[in-house]
């Protein structure tokens, strides 16, 4: 069975701890707030105050949204990450030495703060994906199919095709 994060809300921050049994974590912290942002790494950058979406994912992962630029975080922090919170101030490390980076979240407003157990995720089902993809060529030859990623599959001929070889994806 799998526990999600202790939320603390006696203040502005957040305290994190495994619930004793709970295994691996399979929570997310989402946080909408009042909040300014500041990144200082290989460059500066600063988002003003605003309302912005923040999200925690269990592998460390810290993004930044706000509903405006799209779909894309305004600012993030990819794993392994190290957080350190206080009232009123989330700080977000990587790195170490002359190579660190810090995302220093400033909360004015906690409008929002909530964890969800997004439990264990079905797995991308790739099994027969291959079987329904065809590859014809006008110099015929056998390959393999190998996945890159969760989405990108790549068809690999057992022999280079001879130059001008037409191919074809059904």
């Amino acid at each position: 069975m799998v526990r999600c994060l202790i939320s603390d809300h006696s203040h502005a921050g957040f305290v994190a701890r495994r619930v004793p049994g709970a295994g691996t974590l399979a929570c997310v912290r989402v946080v909408v707030a009042h909040c300014e942002v500041f990144y200082r790494g290989r460059v500066s950058a600063v988002l003003p105050m605003a309302v912005r979406l923040i999200m925690w994912k269990t592998d460390g992962s810290v993004m930044v949204h706000s509903d405006a630029g799209g779909y894309k975080p305004q600012n993030w922090m990819t794993p392994p990450t190290r957080i350190e919170e206080t009232d009123g101030r989330i700080i977000v490390r990587k790195g170490s030495g002359a190579r660190i980076e810090e995302l220093e979240i400033r909360i004015d407003e906690m409008i929002s703060d909530t964890t969800h157990d997004m439990g264990n995720a079905a797995a991308l089902e790739k099994d027969g994906v291959e079987s329904h993809l065809q590859v014809t060529s006008s110099t015929p030859t056998d390959g393999v199919w190998s996945w890159l990623g969760d989405s990108e599959v790549h068809f690999r001929p057992s022999t280079y095709w001879p130059a001008n070889t037409q191919v074809t994806l059904d």
